[in-house]
């Protein structure tokens, strides 16, 4: 992404890594690990002027960063 080329294959494979992943209410999540996670959808966001120059799709770009955002939001809750 930093180099304005989104991978859209790339990206189904790593959320469904993310999704595949299970936290329980009563779970301690580490904070090193929470922090990564909530970096990714924020990384995404700072590469869009990237993308925008690169003529990327940025719609399909902004669906991703959406789907990303809603997945950790299961995941870990609203921060």
């Amino acid at each position: 992404m930093r180099q304005g080329f989104f991978d859209g294959d790339h990206f189904e494979r790593v959320l469904t890594l993310i999704s595949g992943l299970v936290v329980e209410d009563s779970d301690v999540v580490p904070r090193r690990a929470v922090s990564l996670l909530w970096t990714i959808p924020i990384f995404m966001e700072w590469q869009v002027e990237r993308l925008k120059e690169a003529g990327g799709d940025l719609a399909a770009y902004d669906m991703a960063i959406t789907r990303m955002r809603n997945e950790l939001e299961r995941l870990l809750g609203i921060p």
